[in-house]
């Protein structure tokens, strides 16, 4: 365990939010609308954590790692109520959570990444990786009046793990899973399977549609 804990508002959804991916997400919670608010306004960064499905909401019924999510924008409405655009950073794992606060509080520490070295077996992962997620992509929009070429997706290998994780539609067990995972070469090798199985069983849906059309709008813009 880390000697040093960071206190961090966390933000428990039904959904995963990876490194590097977007969500928009609606902030009914009047103390929950407010702490994201003011994330937004003094630049800072607040912890969302996947729910526990087969338990309830209260203080500690989460996962423990959880992903840094900056806010990119807010919409306010005349309710009170906000629409965010998030984006996910750097995991973290919480080590204890408190239970003083109005909001979900937790003491965090960083989540360490072994990442690949140069060889054959990562390059041979990182490239199947790549192209079995460009298919994916492809297939999103199969039998649509639509044309996407030239996609050129991150080379980076942690990079791309995160953002293809995203566009997985898997359940969001599936995806903790995934984002518990420390090991880069480990999360491409279990995405493989499962991003080429979906490419040919057509299973994607229209939010996964919007996530892809969100990430090739993100790469042609770097």
């Amino acid at each position: 365990m880390s000697a040093e804990l960071h206190e961090l508002p966390l933000y428990p959804l039904n959904t995963v939010l990876f490194p590097h991916a977007k969500l928009m997400i609606h902030v009914a919670d009047e103390q929950q609308a407010k702490m994201v608010a003011e994330c937004q306004r003094e630049s800072r960064r607040f912890g969302v954590v996947l729910r526990r499905e087969e338990q309830g909401v209260a203080i500690g019924d989460t996962y423990l790692v959880g992903t840094l999510a900056e806010v990119l924008n807010i919409e306010h409405h005349p309710d009170g109520q906000i629409g965010a655009t998030i984006r996910g950073g750097s995991r973290f794992r919480v080590r204890r959570f408190e239970d003083s606060q109005t909001i979900l509080t937790g003491r965090v520490e960083p989540v360490s990444e072994v990442l690949p070295e140069e060889s054959p077996r990562g390059w041979a992962l990182s490239s199947r990786a790549k192209e079995a997620a460009e298919n994916y992509i492809q297939s999103c929009f199969s039998g649509l009046d639509l044309k996407v070429s030239g996609i050129k997706l991150p080379s980076d290998p942690f990079t791309l793990s995160f953002l293809v994780a995203g566009l997985l539609n898997v359940d969001s067990r599936r995806k903790q899973l995934l984002l518990e995972t420390t090991d880069t070469l480990e999360r491409l090798a279990e995405m493989i399977p499962l991003l080429e199985e979906q490419t040919m069983t057509g299973s994607e849906s229209s939010a996964t549609r919007a996530s892809a059309a969100e990430l090739l709008r993100d790469v042609s813009s770097n």
